[in-house]
């Protein structure tokens, strides 16, 4: 993934203090961010609905304008990605989650913003994140990574993954489908041109519990095939 930006160009993160219990989705909230993506759903079983959002910070320093390839203005601002279960008895939510990578911040101007605007949602009990890798320039591929976390105990564990890929130019084709309950992997491969995708199931190397906080960057996570 290559930067267009030299590295002194771009502001450090600086993350703030969130509180670890709140009424409201606005006491998540610190001055400068905002809500970016909300979801409410029932993460832990109790028929109450617990709440994930990202919060963005929106930083005028933080938004760098660019004289070589790709886009000319890029919004470097950070992200945070945090998960709250909603306590019946306080009637408050207790953060479960702040994690500040899975999300990859957005410092290359050209490749497209990695979080679209449907990215985040749950369902069934589970969160699902879907982030996307497409260069504007320097690159044929693209993809779409998407992690299904399911809650337990403290840890927001990953219980499968997917991800499409394709090469523009060549019109290679490759879908991985990994659950990692069964411990077992689809990989197809074909091409733009050829719907019948040719299916291969394999085990995967590792049985290791992997929890959100385990995976780093999302566009850079490399499933243990």
């Amino acid at each position: 993934m290559s930067v267009s930006f030299a590295n002194d160009d771009i502001p450090k993160a600086i993350y703030p203090n969130i509180s670890l219990t709140s009424s409201t989705i606005e006491g998540f909230t610190p001055r400068g961010w905002y809500v970016e993506h909300q979801q409410k759903g029932d993460l832990n079983s109790d028929g109450i609905d617990d709440v994930v959002l990202v919060l963005h910070e929106k930083n005028t320093k933080n938004i760098l304008k660019n004289e070589g390839l790709g886009a000319e203005v890029t919004d470097t601002n950070p992200r945070v990605l945090l998960v709250a279960v909603r306590d019946k008895v306080s009637d408050k939510y207790i953060k479960l989650v702040e994690n500040h990578t899975l999300i990859p911040r957005h410092t290359d101007p050209m490749l497209e913003d990695p979080l679209t605007e449907n990215a985040i949602k749950i369902s069934k009990g589970n969160l699902i994140i879907r982030l996307e890798y497409f260069a504007n320039a320097g690159s044929w591929e693209m993809f779409s990574a998407t992690f299904t976390f399911r809650k337990e105990d403290q840890c927001l564990r990953l219980i499968g993954y997917d991800r499409v890929n394709t090469h523009r130019a060549s019109g290679e084709t490759s879908d991985i489908s990994i659950n990692f309950l069964t411990n077992k992997a689809k990989v197809s491969r074909g091409s733009i041109e050829d719907e019948n995708l040719r299916p291969k199931w394999q085990s995967i190397k590792s049985s290791k519990k992997h929890c959100i906080q385990d995976i780093g960057n999302g566009l850079e996570f490399t499933p243990p095939l």
